[in-house]
């Protein structure tokens, strides 16, 4: 059994905001790819029903690339957090349930 030394609540705190930064730079990003749409076929609802599960798959991508090449996110790997059961396993897809 590994020993593990829990994240302080500033800590996690900044890793939660510089989260929040990182995911709105991305959705920035991925929103500004997807404009030229909205430009040239005007404002259709199916057009914006289809951005917003465009951008949620953005987001399930990040954290699933993320999880799945080191176990945390890049806010997680600045502030130096880990996620962990209390036996060590750090294998976050089986934490959450995933394979």
């Amino acid at each position: 059994m590994t020993s593990f030394t829990l994240a302080g609540k500033l800590r996690r705190l900044g890793s939660l905001l510089y989260e929040a930064l990182l995911l709105a730079a991305l959705l920035l990003a991925a929103a500004a790819l997807f404009q030229p749409l909205f430009v040239w076929l005007g404002q259709p609802t199916w057009l914006h029903a289809l951005f917003q599960l465009y951008l949620l798959a953005v987001l399930y991508f990040y954290c699933d690339w993320s999880w799945r090449r080191g176990g945390q996110t890049l806010a997680m790997k600045t502030w130096k957090i880990r996620l962990a059961r209390a036996d060590g396993n750090t294998k976050v897809l089986t934490l959450c349930g995933g394979t």
